[in-house]
């Protein structure tokens, strides 16, 4: 049973070390300049400090999604983000 979890684990790192290999390819893995994009518009945010250090732990934890499926959930909501930074005065 431990054998078989294992190698499933192992499986699926590779599927999704190759899948990320094939986005790169296919230019589709702009993860990375959404966080800078982010963290430039964070920068000259106007607000409290307390909400930016919020904003910024934010931004960290999309920084360390990896998986496919999750950040491809996260994208659908980054809209609602950049709707936010631009709807503050």
């Amino acid at each position: 049973k431990i054998r078989e979890r294992i190698d499933k684990n192992q499986k699926e790192y590779i599927l999704k070390e190759q899948l990320k290999l094939i986005q790169e390819e296919l230019g589709e893995d702009n993860s990375q300049s959404e966080i800078e994009e982010f963290r430039e518009r964070l920068e000259k945010l106007e607000a409290s400090d307390s909400v930016k250090e919020k904003i910024a732990k934010e931004i960290d934890r999309f920084k360390s999604l990896d998986s496919p499926e999750i950040l491809r959930g996260v994208r659908m909501h980054c809209g609602n983000l950049r709707h936010t930074f631009h709807s503050i005065p």
